[in-house]
């Protein structure tokens, strides 16, 4: 037998084939994946979604329940008339180009992003060496976050466009009034203290300086505003302590006490009846869930660089019934607080990637929900117009009130027209400085 006579050329030409097993090796374990275990390019993605809804467009239940009236609708950029039908055809041509464009990034990302073999022990690995080198800010598809003086993680603050958030919402809060129901602006924090900035070196506090400009243009005009910030350091809060390590969203505790705070204003400065004696700590449980969260922040940076947190939820001693109705698919749920207004099945098992412990609460970020509190010593209702901080906040406003509609940001269909329709005592618009330019376009 001829012996085999190893040069470069060949052991170059075998590397080479090796590579090629491992990479269509990969390809065929993400396909397996893909095809065994249902993952799409939609569900991946949306583990780590931040945003109050993944909602679509199409087919859409809230245009539908609530249509825009009186030329309210969204300004949409029409076609010119005097477009021939040979541009008519190219602009249909490059439209569907640029959705094949589309589904093939998407698609590409999917299969050599998302679906890359040990795809977390290379996230791991990369985390590990930013750890030893001391690397503060880290850059995702979505946001870029940063590491505050105190440890915790946050979001880069960016300058945002708000001129017209302060009128449009002072306009909307006249109206209502003139309507008969009331209004309050409530300014949830983002994690820069306003007063101990501990953003790393070089950076603008671009988050707070939106938060003032909005209030003062709100009070200007005469409109309610309650700034959570001002409550903190009035209480001696501190911010480390009020948001959750690897996560933008404060606490459960600081939901419950800033819940507290909003009922007390309200009773101070309206005539809504509330049944505030549900907000007495020492009235609800704690129950603590150890090193078992890792934030939307965390999850960038994976557990190497961000150690996981514990989680703590609050619910109530004494008797609670309430009813769980989402608008965007009729689906409901009754029962206990626990029951009709958390999901703790997902507290029991540690799962750092694919599950956010925050929607423990309100279980998911549906765009517009109702909680009927069936004990309520009262008829009033409530909506609250918001983003994702809102979501911890509602089930224990809920206790108080007998009706609280809770509506993001991003909703679709025409505020006005649900307005009119569950005619609310009382609107709430609560979100933290980031969304507050949302209300730029006005509120229709």
């Amino acid at each position: 037998m001829k012996k085999l006579k190893l040069n470069s050329k060949s052991i170059l030409a075998v590397l080479f084939c090796a590579v090629l097993v491992f990479f269509l090796g990969t390809i065929t374990e993400r396909i397996f994946r893909y095809s065994f275990l249902g993952q799409t390019p939609d569900t991946v993605a949306s583990e780590t979604a931040e945003g109050d809804s993944d909602q679509k467009d199409e087919d859409n239940p809230y245009l539908r329940q609530f249509p825009f009236k009186n030329g309210d609708e969204p300004a949409v950029s029409a076609p010119e008339k005097t477009e021939s039908k040979v541009e008519n055809t190219e602009n249909n041509i490059f439209a569907f180009i640029r959705s094949k464009m589309d589904y093939l990034k998407i698609n590409t990302s999917f299969y050599t992003e998302k679906l890359l073999f040990a795809r977390m022990n290379f996230l791991d690995l990369n985390a590990k060496y930013n750890k030893a080198i001391g690397m503060k800010m880290f850059e995702d598809a979505n946001s870029s976050v940063i590491t505050l003086l105190d440890g915790n993680l946050a979001m880069r603050p960016y300058k945002s466009e708000i001129s017209g958030s302060a009128e449009n919402v002072a306009e909307f809060a006249k109206k209502l009034k003139t309507n008969g129901a009331d209004f309050l602006y409530v300014q949830a924090p983002s994690k820069v203290d306003p007063q101990n900035n501990l953003l790393p070196s070089g950076l603008e506090d671009y988050d707070n300086q939106a938060a003032d400009e909005m209030l003062a243009a709100l009070r200007k005009n005469d409109v309610d505003c309650l700034d959570i910030r001002q409550l903190l350091h009035e209480q001696n809060i501190s911010y480390t302590d009020a948001f959750f390590r690897t996560d933008h969203h404060w606490t459960i505790d600081t939901a419950f006490w800033a819940s507290g705070e909003i009922v007390k204003h309200i009773e101070k400065n309206t005539d809504i009846q509330i049944d505030s004696s549900k907000f007495n700590i020492d009235d609800f449980t704690r129950k603590v869930y150890k090193g078992i969260s890792l934030g939307s922040l965390g999850k960038i940076v994976t557990a190497s660089y961000a150690e996981p947190e514990d989680f703590m939820t609050i619910i109530p001693d004494f008797e609670t019934d309430f009813r769980y109705h989402d608008f965007y698919d009729g689906s409901e749920r009754t029962g206990s607080f626990e029951k009709a207004l958390m999901n703790t099945d997902i507290l029991k098992e540690k799962d750092l990637y694919n599950v956010s412990t925050y929607s423990a609460y309100m279980y998911t970020w549906s765009d517009l929900v109702s909680v009927e509190n069936k004990l309520s010593q009262n008829d009033t209702s409530v909506l609250i117009i918001g983003d994702s901080f809102r979501n911890s906040v509602v089930p224990f406003l809920s206790l108080g009130f007998k009706n609280v509609y809770s509506m993001a940001t991003t909703f679709s269909g025409s505020i006005n027209t649900f307005i009119e329709e569950y005619k609310p005592d009382m609107v709430i618009i609560l979100v933290y400085p980031p969304v507050i330019s949302s209300f730029s376009n006005g509120i229709k």
